[in-house]
């Protein structure tokens, strides 16, 4: 069965995925009571977070482990451990809080969002925060360091952004109010954290635009994320067509966000200089 793994990357990653979600449905099992009676007091927050740090120790646990056993690929490998150019986390932090705020400001100026200020979410601002910082670290280790740099090993890098997109949707298929745009865009949306990955080298440039780009849309804006009602200094109304707001499952489900999207995939690709995307091996498995 090992020798299977080691020598099939399919294999290999279906089985890590398979790991990690038993071990995240384990610990949730044993762990959501106690955690839910000692830590309900403190912040509406608190439980998911402790949640979303459980299951980040176990992701950690299981790439550590297949790497030892099963030809995964290591923490240095899946760029985690790669020193940070904060140049380029500060820029993409910005450029996904941007382009948010862009579709955003479009909805506004077409008369069909409208917004308020409200301070009722103050006192959660940093659970918040911490709270998308952690589901954030997760899906750019799953979808990029393992899964993406996992198949740069037998395919071409296109083809597995490709399979990375589709994956990332899949992650999203049981939330809330998903849809066909839905699908589309966090397809989109996957592919576009693929491409700053394999252009940046890091997972961090990748992982600031995610972060921004959810802490803009749920704090600052008062849309859902991905379906997902959070808390936000902005109280925000929709009245047009949810094909163009998203309805309740957030800008992700806009036709506007799916154009902004693919403009900046198309913008990347176009300016790249490092033709990644025409070899089998990108300098990140190095």
């Amino acid at each position: 069965m090992l020798n299977a793994m080691k020598g099939n990357v399919f294999i290999r990653l279906l089985s890590f995925y398979v790991c990690v979600t038993v071990g995240m449905f384990l610990t949730e099992l044993t762990l959501l009571k106690p955690l839910e009676y000692y830590l309900s007091p403190y912040s509406g927050y608190a439980v998911q977070i402790a949640f979303r740090i459980c299951n980040l120790l176990v992701l950690l646990l299981f790439v550590q482990q297949f790497h030892k056993h099963c030809d995964g690929v290591s923490l240095r490998q899946t760029t985690l451990l790669k020193p940070v150019n904060v140049r380029l986390v500060f820029g993409f932090g910005l450029l996904g809080a941007g382009l948010l705020s862009l579709v955003a400001l479009i909805l506004f100026a077409a008369g069909i969002t409208t917004h308020s200020l409200t301070t009722d979410a103050t006192s959660e601002i940093y659970p918040l925060v911490v709270l998308l910082t952690l589901a954030a670290l997760f899906e750019q280790i799953l979808l990029n360091g393992v899964l993406l740099v996992s198949l740069m090993r037998k395919i071409r890098p296109e083809f597995a952004l490709l399979i990375a997109g589709g994956f990332f949707s899949y992650l999203h298929l049981s939330n809330d109010h998903f849809s066909l745009v839905g699908a589309v865009n966090t397809y989109l949306a996957g592919c576009l954290f693929s491409v700053i990955f394999l252009k940046t080298q890091s997972l961090w440039p990748a992982l600031a635009f995610h972060l921004c780009w959810n802490v803009s849309q749920s704090l600052i804006w008062g849309f859902n994320v991905s379906g997902y009602a959070f808390i936000s200094l902005v109280s925000t109304q929709s009245t047009g067509h949810p094909l163009l707001t998203g309805g309740n499952y957030g800008l992700e489900g806009s036709l506007v966000t799916l154009a902004v999207n693919a403009a900046l995939i198309w913008f990347l690709f176009k300016n790249t200089s490092t033709p990644w995307w025409r070899r089998r091996n990108a300098t990140v498995l190095n």
